[in-house]
């Protein structure tokens, strides 16, 4: 795919068929109506045609879902230091992909490519491919949860880690110390378990 910078307008003739690539890449991901609307400048039917000439049915129904900062960054209840690790590889290929070109990248564009280069991360490996994985509309809501895609304050960043130097998500407005490294939470449970079952 030929980069789109943020210069570009999806009204300009020179850019349409980038951002109609652009559109095409969102739609076999699935990604919501809105969302694809939101990146591409495209009207909200000529989204949903593309739907339903590259994926033979109508775009996904419902509102784009935003979660809270913390479902991204603090292992809970329904998610787990897996799955942080996933959202701080995710936006750290984000960040990576605007940081090696030379010029501002479009949002969409640069969303498009990071998800992409996360899933082939992801796609072989092993224990880590198992369980819940973002899907491209909860890439996009971690995004703006980061400060990437709107102009309000960002409610993530990510740190390093004095260990094993991961830069992992934390939640700004909680303490630093009740918010663990990903890698190393993993590690340590997993020296938990394998002394428990030596034990035994």
């Amino acid at each position: 795919m030929i980069p789109i910078p943020s210069s570009a307008r999806p009204g300009d003739v020179r850019w349409e068929p980038a951002f109609l690539e652009l559109a095409h890449g969102l739609v076999r991901l699935e990604a919501k109506t809105r969302v694809i609307t939101r990146l591409t400048g495209l009207s909200t039917r000529r989204v949903r045609e593309l739907y339903r000439v590259l994926q033979g049915k109508g775009a996904s129904p419902g509102p784009v879902r935003q979660s809270s900062a913390q479902f991204f960054a603090v292992p809970s209840a329904s998610t787990s230091s897996v799955w942080t690790l996933h959202c701080a590889t995710f936006v750290a290929c984000y960040e990576e992909i605007g940081n090696a070109c030379d010029v501002r990248l479009n949002r969409g564009w640069q969303l498009l490519m990071a998800f992409t280069t996360y899933s082939s991360l992801y796609a072989n490996a092993g224990p880590l491919a198992i369980g819940r994985r973002l899907d491209v509309n909860l890439a996009y809501a971690l995004l703006v949860h980061a400060g990437f895609l709107e102009s309000r304050q960002a409610e993530l960043q990510r740190v390093r880690c004095a260990t094993c130097m991961l830069r992992y998500l934390v939640v700004r407005s909680l303490p630093l110390e009740r918010q663990k490294c990903p890698v190393c939470s993993i590690s340590t449970n997993h020296l938990r378990l394998a002394r428990q079952g030596f034990r035994a």
